[in-house]
């Protein structure tokens, strides 16, 4: 298994990912943040484009109904499949990965891409309890219950499998003072993949 950090942005996601097309299955996280789901929408449609088979999830229904009937309009591809999860409930992720299991049979390639700044941007004193809790839970401890759930999946398949955390603004070291809480939580991506990758 192979654990691997990629930045937020499109061009180098594109790099990374050139390699590794056409696998045969994919899951990813699309959230309700607006960034996260464009990305996330986006590396869908690629996989699609490349004959890849697909999971995508969301914290809401109404969005993943949504999702799947552009990625199939806009692709001509109806290997795609999708779910609810919200990143920081276990059990949710667990789900996703028997949804998964059920629909490929296996996964080579797993991408973290759930991300919140909770549609804020100001600076941290101004910041509410939820908003703050949103952000860390999303970010930290959503990253961390799904990058276990994919290691336990991926070591029970012959072949191991791929998994990449998207990281964001903050992650390189570098300040964000108006979205401090975000960027202190895409640094811990870093850490977290480094960690796991040691």
């Amino acid at each position: 298994m192979k654990l691997v950090e990629v930045n937020a942005s499109w061009s180098i996601a594109t790099w990374v990912f050139e390699d590794i097309l056409n696998s045969h299955a994919v899951a990813f996280y699309e959230t309700n943040e607006y960034e996260g789901s464009r990305i996330g929408y986006a590396l869908a449609k690629e996989f699609l484009k490349a004959g890849d088979s697909v999971i995508i999830c969301s914290r809401s229904d109404e969005r993943v109904l949504s999702a799947l009937d552009r990625l199939r309009v806009e692709t001509g591809k109806q290997h795609v499949w999708g779910t609810k999860c919200d990143v920081r409930e276990g059990e949710d992720v667990k789900n996703l990965v028997a949804f998964a299991k059920h629909k490929l049979k296996y996964i080579d390639i797993w991408i973290n891409n759930a991300g919140s700044n909770a549609y804020s941007f100001k600076p941290l004193a101004e910041a509410s309890d939820e908003d703050l809790i949103q952000v860390v839970t999303t970010n930290t401890l959503g990253l961390m219950i799904c990058c276990r759930e994919a290691i336990n999946l991926m070591q029970n398949q012959p072949r191991g499998g791929h998994i990449f955390n998207i990281d964001g603004a903050g992650s390189d070291g570098r300040p964000t003072p108006r979205f401090a809480a975000y960027g202190a939580t895409k640094r811990s991506v870093v850490h977290l993949t480094k960690s796991l990758q040691a």
